[in-house]
């Protein structure tokens, strides 16, 4: 069942507030960072992204990054629900989207599983054996939240440069290759040409048999978004398949707390994020 809903039209959004020559599949210069040459793309599925600054998202992201600045969080419930109101007359034109209304679950293929712990790997190899400046920052971060290499090479914690995929996907035998990539396309890995997780360190959620069930992805500075999840893939519950039935279990709001308190011998997980979906309160149960 889907039920119809009306939001914001982003080039509306873009063009009251912006420039008033913007327009979809052309780029313009970002209102988030200082620039010369356009890089800041909208796009005609209802989605912008800056090709300098890494900034994207929907409308309510980019009237809450125009007012909130690098505080702007999509999953804050008073940021998000501050902006939602500001929008809620006819100052910008909406358009008509639809929604899934029971978020149904999505179960990952086969296919999709062998290329989440490919791509987890290839992320776990760059921050172990890395040698540029991102890989190091990612290693002193997590050395400073006292995470250590053996809770690195159990989680399979990485680190994403700015192209770790398309370079090490080009590694497969060609027979793999097409395939892997299609997959990190439909996810959400790879978005409108460019890699998600750009200079990141990332978080596979990760269960006791070793399969890989999503992906999080944490700024290495402080600029920007801090986290970001995988776009077309349904949030969980960070290391709930890793934790102890047997014991209480801690819930947290960041991936780096539970991975913290899982080091210490606690049974931990993390919502990742300040709101909860149903599903995710129902995986508790």
């Amino acid at each position: 069942m889907t039920t119809r809903v009306y939001k914001p039209d982003l080039l509306s959004a873009v063009r009251k507030t912006v420039s008033s020559n913007a327009d979809y599949g052309k780029s313009i210069c970002c209102p988030f960072h200082n620039e010369k040459d356009p890089s800041l793309h909208i796009f005609e599925n209802q989605s912008w992204y800056c090709f300098g600054c890494g900034k994207g998202g929907d409308v309510y992201d980019f009237l809450g990054s125009l007012q909130y600045g690098d505080a702007w969080n999509h999953n804050n419930s008073e940021m998000f629900l501050s902006i939602k109101r500001n929008t809620e007359n006819d100052v910008y034109e909406k358009v008509r989207v639809t929604r899934d209304a029971d978020d149904p679950d999505t179960d990952l293929s086969e296919n999709t599983k062998k290329a989440f712990l490919w791509a987890a790997k290839a992320y776990h190899q760059t921050l172990i054996s890395g040698k540029d400046s991102g890989a190091d920052a990612a290693r002193d971060y997590l050395n400073g939240r006292g995470i250590t290499d053996k809770t690195i090479r159990k989680l399979k914690i990485g680190y994403a440069g700015t192209s770790e995929l398309h370079k090490k996907g080009l590694m497969l035998p060609p027979e793999k290759r097409s395939s892997f990539i299609e997959v990190m396309k439909e996810t959400g890995f790879i978005r409108y040409g460019r890699e998600y997780f750009t200079n990141r360190i990332i978080f596979p959620n990760v269960t006791k048999i070793g399969e890989v069930l999503n992906f999080t992805g944490r700024a290495v500075s402080q600029y920007g978004q801090r986290y970001l999840n995988l776009p077309n893939l349904r949030k969980n519950l960070y290391l709930l398949e890793m934790a102890d039935p047997e014991k209480e279990l801690y819930l947290t709001e960041s991936v780096t707390d539970a991975v913290s308190l899982q080091q210490l011998g606690y049974s931990a997980a993390a919502a990742n994020g300040t709101a909860m979906s149903k599903k995710m309160k129902q995986s508790l149960e």
